[in-house]
């Protein structure tokens, strides 16, 4: 009757057994304590997996160790043991397992406490603070980052966080040389504040913060180096590699910083051609006033050997000695046009230097054993994409400059006043005139981003210069020539007559046909339904696909935006996201329907003929035809209102836009996103001012100060030529790059929907 319970008393009472109990009981303990640690004090994630790993590996270990033990006490003490049940053997492992889960249900209370709190209510207030930031030069970036990094071990699971992640931070990887340099970031306007460690190099897909940051990098016996790194919010961009450099003081010019060399594929030179440069050197600050008196001092002006490039002016060829007659300061003095007996006003010794002409910048570089930089390697060095945030920390608009280096507004590579004090003279030439780059003193920011050509004999209160050093000039030719783009006189510029216009306009006519679409996918949405359709087109056997968002929260028939997107497109080839359009999904949200046609020549929507221009002016004809076919499909559907079609145009989409208004006339109303007057009006079949004149319908155009694709001269012509009537044309300007912050996009835009179509009735 008692064998029963003998043998469960003797199985609890087994050595082994309660080994094992308090070995998983105990191991159980730490492992939520360490669990506790990892998420509330920031202990490194990896000690969980090394203690699990030591606790496996030590198991063995304490069974094989009891199994010994009990096999010394002998035959007879077990024998005794198996019939007397010692209460105190069952109590130690039954009260370690009731501590066990009352520690382990604790934390896990509080875990999941801590969560709710995490997903209900910080989770939310960063992703309202991110609405506020869009663009800012870091300091707001940084907090919202170490806010997200406290959450990111809590969360580590939730989509929901791993989204925002995305969106807040990009990877950077950095590789040096030497190796195991230590690596530092910081918000770019929190020049106060401690540098983050990111990792020694190489550092390979380290989160750092979207928005502008700056990086430092430091290793002993040798000179630090400094950088500034960019990645815009809205885009989920990937950040290219970089690599570093770093040089013992002894090899480091004086007053200048290395800088690595760029390739052609190079994105930042915008409408340039592109080109390759080696390594190079550049100061780092402009050049000082007391800098250029060593030259004076050192007899420059009278050293024929320092000016090597011809004095023209007006096609004529000056004289040595009659260009330097020009050179003269206010005495009459060689010397600055704003010096006094070949001396700087007191107390400007480290002022940047200015009042003198392209040629003495030019001699006094070479003075220096330097060279003027082109306009290629200052775009390089600029950072015009991060323009908005760099121009606060910069001298626009102000009384006077000020000392180099006094403004916190580093640029690549730890260079400082890029972005204002004074336009600095680069190498490169346009006509008969110079470059000149980075706005001043006088002028307003937005004068950063763009060229400005001016006389070489220009003497401005202005304008200075930097030099830079090549390390390899094997490509110095083909950076040091002149800027190919012609200049456009928009004022000398006339459309064509409505006869000629009539003519370039024929060329987009096409024989209608059945469309025969086909519905090949819908998917569903919680706010719109995606319908895929193909139809057929009359020029290649290659069915146009149509993406149409309709919403779900009104009634059709849906006033509904046609769509043109950034040039990117024309460089993928295939179609892998068809709900790509869920950018835009306010407007689905606002009740209305989005259309996306995959015009011919994006997303590999092509037949393989040779890239040349003929061929490039066919596919350009048979996009305006697709997007007429679309409108020819939108008018077949009786949940589209055809008198209520807008256009939104992005990028690209906003310099196409006066061939498809002018050529289509069932849109209604356009919105544009980045815009100008980029053609160069050598063929007036494709110029955009022969159309510009033609629309007439009611346009938002919306841009930044800063984009140096569409200057303020290209948008203010765009304007102007367009031929909507004044009431009916509304130009917004941003403190931005190209195209507008996102808010203020979908604010007017649906303002603009509503003004001329009216508010749609949302369910």
């Amino acid at each position: 009757m008692n064998e029963s319970p003998n043998k469960i008393k003797q199985i609890l009472n087994n050595p082994i057994l309660q080994t094992l109990v308090i070995f998983v009981s105990g191991g159980w303990i730490v492992l939520e304590i360490t669990d506790y640690l990892i998420e509330n004090f920031g202990l490194n994630e990896h000690a969980r997996k090394i203690l699990l790993i030591v606790l496996l590996a030590l198991l063995p270990v304490a069974l094989f160790l009891a199994w010994y033990v009990s096999r010394q006490t002998g035959t007879r003490e077990i024998r005794k043991s198996t019939f007397s049940f010692k209460r105190r053997r069952i109590v130690i492992p039954a009260v370690l397992i009731v501590t066990a889960a009352v520690i382990s249900l604790g934390l896990r209370y509080q875990h999941q406490s801590r969560m709710e709190q995490a997903l209900r209510v910080t989770l939310p207030s960063i992703k309202e603070n991110m609405k506020q930031i869009t663009e800012s030069d870091g300091i707001q970036n940084w907090k919202v980052f170490q806010e997200a990094q406290k959450l990111k071990r809590m969360l580590r699971d939730q989509a929901e966080f791993h989204q925002l992640w995305n969106e807040i931070t990009v990877k950077v990887s950095i590789s040096t040389d030497p190796r195991e340099v230590a690596i530092y970031a910081r918000s770019y306007g929190g020049q106060d504040t401690a540098w983050y460690f990111l990792g020694n190099s190489p550092l390979e897909d380290v989160a750092i913060p979207r928005g502008l940051s700056q990086i430092k990098l430091e290793n002993p016996g040798f000179v630090n180096q400094y950088d500034i790194i960019y990645s815009s919010f809205g885009y989920l961009d990937e950040f290219e590699p970089r690599h570093y450099q770093l040089h013992k003081s002894e090899e480091v010019p004086d007053g200048m910083v290395f800088a690595s060399g760029f390739t052609g594929d190079w994105f930042k030179t915008g409408s340039l051609p592109k080109r390759t440069a080696g390594d190079f050197w550049v100061d780092r600050y402009e050049v000082s006033n007391l800098q250029y008196k060593s030259f004076v001092d050192a007899g420059g002006y009278e050293d024929p050997s320092y000016w090597i490039y011809p004095f023209v002016e007006n096609n004529d060829t000056l004289s040595w000695e009659l260009a330097m007659d020009r050179f003269r300061d206010q005495t009459g003095q060689p010397g600055p046009a704003g010096w006094i007996m070949g001396e700087f006003p007191e107390g400007q010794e480290q002022w940047p230097l200015s009042g003198i002409s392209w040629f003495e910048a030019a001699a006094c570089a070479r003075f220096m054993e330097k060279d003027l930089p082109t306009i290629y390697h200052w775009y390089y060095l600029s950072e015009l994409l991060a323009a908005p945030e760099l121009v606060k920390y910069g001298s626009f608009e102000s009384n006077s400059p000020k000392p180099v280096g006094a403004n916190p507004n580093m640029t690549r590579f730890g260079t400082y006043d890029l972005p204002g004090n004074v336009s600095e003279w680069n190498f490169n030439a346009r006509e008969d005139q110079r470059a000149i780059l980075g706005g001043n003193w006088r002028e307003p920011s937005y004068f950063y981003t763009d060229i400005y050509y001016i006389s070489p004999w220009t003497r401005s209160d202005r304008v200075g210069f930097r030099g830079i050093r090549y390390i390899n000039d094997t490509l110095r030719h083909e950076l040091t020539g002149p800027n190919p783009n012609p200049i456009r006189d928009f004022s000398a510029t006339k459309p064509v007559s409505d006869e000629v216009f009539d003519v370039f306009k024929s060329r987009y006519n096409y024989e209608k046909s059945n469309l025969n679409p086909e519905v090949s996918e819908r998917i569903d949405s919680t706010d719109w339904t995606l319908e895929s359709v193909f139809v057929d087109v009359p020029y290649e056997d290659l069915p146009l696909q149509i993406l149409i968002y309709l919403p779900k929260n009104s009634d059709p028939p849906f006033q509904t935006v046609i769509f043109w997107p950034w040039i990117d497109v024309l460089y993928l080839d295939a179609l892998e996201d068809i709900t790509m359009g869920a950018s835009f999904d306010f407007l689905m949200k606002s009740g209305r329907a989005f259309v996306w046609p995959v015009y011919y020549g994006t997303f590999g929507r092509r037949s393989s003929v040779p890239n040349n221009l003929q061929t490039r002016l066919v596919q350009f004809t048979y996009m305006m035809i697709d997007f007429q076919i679309a409108c020819d499909y939108l008018q077949s559907r009786e949940d589209i209102e055809n008198e209520k079609l807008a256009y939104l145009g992005s990028s690209w989409g906003g310099f196409v836009a006066p061939y498809v208004l002018a050529i289509e006339d069932r849109v209604k109303a356009g919105i544009l996103i980045a815009f100008g007057v980029l053609s160069g009006g050598e063929n007036p079949e494709y110029d955009q001012i022969t159309y510009l004149p033609r629309i007439r319908i009611p346009m938002l155009m919306m841009n930044g100060k800063y984009d140096f694709d569409f200057t303020l001269e290209t948008q203010q012509a765009f304007y102007d030529f367009l031929g909507t009537p004044e009431e009916d044309k509304n130009w917004i300007l941003y403190e931005h790059v190209h195209g507008a912050p996102m808010p203020d996009l979908i604010n007017e835009s649906l303002a603009w929907l509503d003004k001329y179509f009216g508010p749609v009735k949302i369910e």
